[in-house]
């Protein structure tokens, strides 16, 4: 198991996971957040590990508060090391749809999340009910399943968003829980809610939430 975490400075680099199974990526860019990451290191070698994530400097405070309250990596780590039957595993398994923000940004979020599912041929609403939550792409999966949804949905999404086919994509997004300086976009939390748009899709794919290992 190996986890890329993400950090913009000093103050963020503290919030990181101290075990030695985390790498810790400092990252200047910040439109895409985890995603670039994510593309950036495909394809995945099921030859050098099992299970993959990355995940922002806040997984731990954010795992913690979807429920995982004793959350801990390293009782994570040897359930996978175990060789879990699963292809992913997540966290969030209170949450039963991907409703994100409220009033106008909701509209922005939902208009710009359906555009990608048509284009991609995602069936999924906005709005509606899932199989399996992921929230801020704190999963973990197994190489052959990042390298799907890579090459089948998210590196598609984001050439779809840098062709500016999607233009309310990149206006401004009020966050309140945002680093000091740093500005959103809609961009980060329309692609947070596409592996689970992929994973409706794509049923034969087992995943298993944390909290039930």
């Amino acid at each position: 198991m190996i986890i890329h975490q993400l950090y913009f400075n000093k103050e963020s680099r503290a919030n990181c996971f101290r075990e030695q199974l985390v790498k810790k990526i400092k990252v200047g860019e910040t439109v895409y957040f985890e995603n670039k990451e994510i593309v950036k290191g495909c394809p995945y070698s099921p030859d050098e590990i099992n299970f993959f994530g990355v995940w922002s400097h806040k997984a731990q405070t954010k795992i913690r508060a979807a429920g995982n309250r004793n959350f801990s990596l390293t009782t994570l780590y040897k359930k996978v090391c175990n060789d879990y039957p699963t292809d992913v595993i997540g966290f969030h398994h209170g949450i039963k749809n991907m409703l994100i923000f409220t009033g106008e940004r909701r509209e922005i979020l939902d208009r710009c999340f359906s555009h990608i599912c048509r284009e991609l041929k995602l069936k999924v609403a906005p709005r509606g009910a899932i199989r399996f939550a992921v929230m801020q792409n704190h999963f973990l999966a197994r190489p052959h399943v990042f390298n799907r949804y890579v090459n089948e949905a998210l590196r598609p999404a984001m050439d779809l968003i840098e062709s500016n086919a999607i233009p309310e994509i990149w206006q401004g997004c009020e966050y309140t829980q945002a680093a000091p300086g740093v500005k959103y976009t809609f961009i980060p939390f329309v692609l947070e809610k596409l592996f689970s748009a992929w994973l409706q899709n794509n049923p034969a794919i087992k995943c298993t939430y944390f909290k039930n290992l």
